[in-house]
């Protein structure tokens, strides 16, 4: 999270990222692209924050299930090579 903060020119904080990631990858998740905040994650667990895990996976009780389809989405993400539609599909819904 800290990583991606600086590299966005510090705003917003890394503590207050998990909104507009959960947004995105609500986006993605309607229009059957993979869940991209997925590659945003803990420096120490290399896997997504809690909120992600929550968010899209409040119905898996396992834990290790969890990690399994947290590195699932993690793949899918690094696989996918249409991200020009999520820039479409932001630039319609921002009008700009």
């Amino acid at each position: 999270y800290g990583e991606l903060s600086k590299r966005i020119g510090g705003v917003p904080d890394p503590r207050n990222l998990a909104k507009p990631l959960g947004e995105l990858s609500t986006i993605c998740k309607n229009n059957n692209m993979p869940l991209i905040s997925a590659i945003v994650v803990n420096g120490e667990t290399l896997l997504p924050g809690e909120g992600f895990i929550r968010e899209f996976f409040c119905h898996i009780k396992d834990e290790k299930e969890k990690v399994k389809q947290c590195i699932i989405c993690i793949n899918e993400v690094i696989a996918y090579n249409n991200w020009n539609n999520l820039l479409k599909l932001l630039k319609n819904e921002l009008m700009i």
